[in-house]
């Protein structure tokens, strides 16, 4: 469990809650607390060899952990992103979370009954709740639904489980059971129709995400264009990127986000390297995406030394520099 515990904090810092809660498990119960600390020190030894190997990889190819640090523990503290990103949750969300978690109370109330009289069934059922509170916390200070897919498993799960334990423990109540699990799934049904009939109806105008908003600057950027010309979008993220598709086009041999936390020296390096090595005709600039120049000040130095402004385009997102290569 903790080396588990410690994978998952490499792929997200959230999964801190989820250790802490295993932490608790193995500590408890404290007496004797030789034993309790005993157990800890083997949890904690687990957790940390995955995070310990990939400190130790990023060392040996970036030379430094100072980046590292930072857009994983400094960054959420000392910026301003607890402020410029937080965003609560609409009624519509909560109404569908309420709805996704209907059978969470009777979760509650089964683990407490089965501690009570000491049945197993609360242990499976204590992780279920705890692994949904840990796949719960991504969700904040940002709320959006997308967030929380990692809770659907886990509810996914925890739902099955009351159903099961209430079909076998108590037959009287088996109609009601049926009808607990025909009413959730029509529920669910009915939550999820609207948009499917939204996303059917093909003369209502359709908006994704990251996408639509590219498709005009995309058809005000073609007629730039030469046959064979190629292109190279910077700040690069998982937005503009799309401009790549949708100008029938293909990123450089090296390529890779330009968010700051990816832009190590070695990186931009690179960068410039393929730069160099294949130089693109045109360079769509989004200026002040993600802090750049200074996020950047390599990759930004290399294209204002060979690229001039040819024209500026308006887009959603405010204005485009078209850069062409001038030597």
């Amino acid at each position: 469990m903790g080396f588990l515990c410690g994978v998952a904090l490499i792929v997200k810092q959230h999964a801190v809650v989820l250790l802490g809660l295993a932490a608790l498990g193995a500590a408890l119960p404290l007496r004797p607390w030789r034993t309790s600390l005993g157990r800890l020190a083997l949890l904690g030894a687990a957790a940390a060899i995955a995070p310990l190997a990939f400190a130790l990889y990023q060392w040996l190819r970036a030379g430094t952990l100072a980046g590292t640090l930072y857009w994983v523990v400094l960054y959420a503290l000392t910026s301003g992103y607890r402020g410029e990103t937080a965003i609560p949750p609409t009624p519509a969300q909560l109404a569908l979370v309420a709805q996704a978690e209907v059978l969470v109370p009777a979760a509650v109330a089964l683990l407490v009954e089965a501690r009570r009289r000491g049945a197993p069934a609360w242990r499976p059922c204590a992780w279920g709740l705890a692994l949904l509170i840990a796949a719960g916390v991504p969700a904040y200070p940002r709320f959006e639904l997308f967030h929380l897919q990692a809770a659907l498993p886990v509810l996914a799960f925890l739902s099955a489980f009351v159903l099961v334990r209430a079909w076998r423990a108590y037959r009287p109540a088996r109609g009601f059971v049926l009808g607990v699990a025909l009413g959730a799934t029509l529920l669910a049904g009915a939550a999820a129709l609207r948009p499917v009939q939204q996303a059917l109806d093909w003369e209502r105008p359709q908006y994704v995400y990251e996408y639509s908003d590219l498709v005009p600057l995309a058809g005000a950027l073609r007629p730039h264009l030469g046959a064979g010309e190629r292109i190279y979008i910077y700040p690069d993220d998982e937005a503009t990127s799309n401009l790549y598709y949708l100008l029938g086009q293909e990123p450089p041999v090296f390529w890779i986000f330009h968010y700051p936390w990816y832009m190590l020296e070695p990186i931009q390096e690179r960068i410039v390297e393929t730069l160099e090595a294949a130089a693109p005709q045109w360079v769509i600039y989004f200026p002040g995406r993600w802090g750049e120049p200074a996020s950047a000040p390599q990759v930004a130095s290399a294209i204002a030394a060979r690229y001039e402004r040819v024209e500026t385009l308006e887009w959603a997102g405010g204005e485009v520099h078209l850069l062409r290569r001038a030597r």
